[in-house]
């Protein structure tokens, strides 16, 4: 399952469209965004909460500082889901 923070039939970055195809095809994408929603930087965050809240726990593998999986990783904490990080990752700070 692929969790677009785009309109479906907005591939994000624009090279994945032939990915975005096949998982649309052959498994399933799923987007909270219209058709008619642009693709902004802020959809990403909105993406990872909606993850979040599809799932019963969230692992986190690898993650920078600045990486949107720390979105999820709160949301899910936030959620009272379950929450695992792969001990080479960055803490999440309380």
């Amino acid at each position: 399952m692929a969790v677009l923070g785009t309109p479906l039939s907005k591939p994000y970055p624009a090279n994945n469209a032939a990915l975005l195809d096949t998982i649309k095809r052959d498994h399933l994408a799923v987007s909270q965004f219209s058709e008619d929603h642009p693709v902004r930087k802020d959809n990403f965050p909105r993406r990872n909460r909606t993850m979040a809240l599809l799932t019963d726990a969230t692992i986190v593998v690898d993650a920078s500082e600045t990486s949107g999986t720390r979105h999820q990783a709160w949301e899910a904490l936030r959620l009272n889901r379950s929450f695992f990080c792969w001990k080479t990752s960055p803490p999440i700070q309380t």
